[in-house]
């Protein structure tokens, strides 16, 4: 212990921000760290066959894209989350639009872009170019025009409850009440947002200490699912880049990351002792075990930790399909001309209203 500060709060600083490491893992350590091969076998099957309908699908090849009929048949991200549809709305209308942002700015923004989730409500709000001058009262006009519209504000992907609420039934209206909860979310960022992006004079700050100063905002914190989220795309400018510093080995993961680490190591899926170090860990491992098992398919998709964080969420839904759970099925637009598939006739949200 000679020569380490004995300050707690000190201490606890420079472990998050990665100065402090843990001891040389022995082989048996690592050993019993790692996932059952078949099961790893499996998780990078998915891998490549999800990034091998992507391809497809750019390409015009008709349906079905693969030989997997769960992929096929069900809803699942892309390998990487740059290539998502919402993602890349993100880039072309917000990123390139406001590339010289500065990083508080592009946090906000990325914030609010989370929080909701919809292509929808981020056409309806705009991009916030001064976060001190932000609404709260407008951008709930912003959430209520989007239902009146027939559209969903809050994406299903992150929180069904908040989604289902824009569903209800008869007069009730739109859920302002929930609308007013995450706004209350929104301002706490927007207070903290300067501090979240702080950096010594010249300096710059990892991944890891912002993603931890952004889950300290209520709303943010957790997992550190929704922190993560809003980091990754905010990375996307160069304001961002130059400010933080990603070493590629720390990422939280999210409940299902957990759940896919769980899966993959033939754990209970809701074992959640193991606690956060021991799954980041776990991730480490097995990146370096995908990229020994196919180092050429890592390279062409430049496979990363956030990657992997990402595609255990899948893997997660992925067995749960296979075990006879349910998954969202994959529904195509009419313009894809699917029969064996129920045809989605709107171009982005379903309606809402039921007559």
């Amino acid at each position: 212990m000679r020569g380490l500060p004995l300050d707690r709060k000190l201490l606890k600083a420079r472990y998050d921000a990665g100065e402090l490491v843990a001891k040389r893992q022995t082989k048996a350590e690592i050993v019993q760290r790692s996932p059952v091969q078949a099961e790893t076998a499996r998780f990078l099957r998915m891998l490549k066959t999800r990034e091998q309908i992507r391809l497809a699908k750019a390409t015009g090849a008709p349906w079905p894209w693969s030989d997997d009929d769960i992929l096929n048949r069900h809803k699942f991200t892309n390998v990487k989350r740059e290539h998502d549809r919402t993602t890349r709305w993100l880039r072309a209308n917000w990123t390139a639009a406001h590339a010289k942002a500065d990083a508080a700015t592009v946090v906000f923004n990325c914030g609010v872009f989370r929080v909701f989730g919809t292509v929808a409500f981020a056409e309806q709000t705009g991009w916030t170019a001064d976060v001190s001058a932000w609404d709260p009262r407008m951008e709930r006009s912003n959430a209520v025009a989007c239902w009146e519209a027939g559209n969903h504000a809050f994406t299903s992907a992150y929180n069904r409850i908040r989604f289902n609420a824009e569903k209800r039934k008869g007069d009730a209206g739109p859920p302002l009440d929930v609308y007013e909860k995450e706004l209350s979310t929104l301002e706490g960022l927007r207070r903290a947002v300067d501090d979240i992006v702080a950096a010594p004079a010249g300096g710059r700050l990892s991944w890891r200490v912002v993603c931890t100063r952004l889950r300290g905002v209520n709303g943010f914190g957790g997992s550190g699912f929704m922190a993560k989220e809003v980091l990754h795309d905010a990375m996307g400018w160069p304001s961002m880049r130059r400010l933080v510093r990603d070493e590629g080995d720390w990422t939280p993961p999210g409940p299902g990351a957990r759940r896919g680490l769980n899966r993959l190591h033939g754990r209970a899926l809701n074992l959640d002792s193991p606690g956060e170090a021991r799954f980041i860990t776990e991730m480490r491992l097995l990146l370096r075990t995908l990229r020994s098992l196919d180092p050429e398919f890592c390279k062409s998709v430049s496979l990363n930790l956030h990657d992997v964080q990402f595609q255990l969420c899948e893997y997660d839904k992925y067995c749960r399909v296979s075990d006879g759970g349910h998954v969202h099925p994959y529904r195509p637009h009419v313009s894809l001309n699917i029969p064996d598939l129920p045809a989605r006739p709107h171009p982005h949200h379903a309606l809402l209203r039921v007559i």
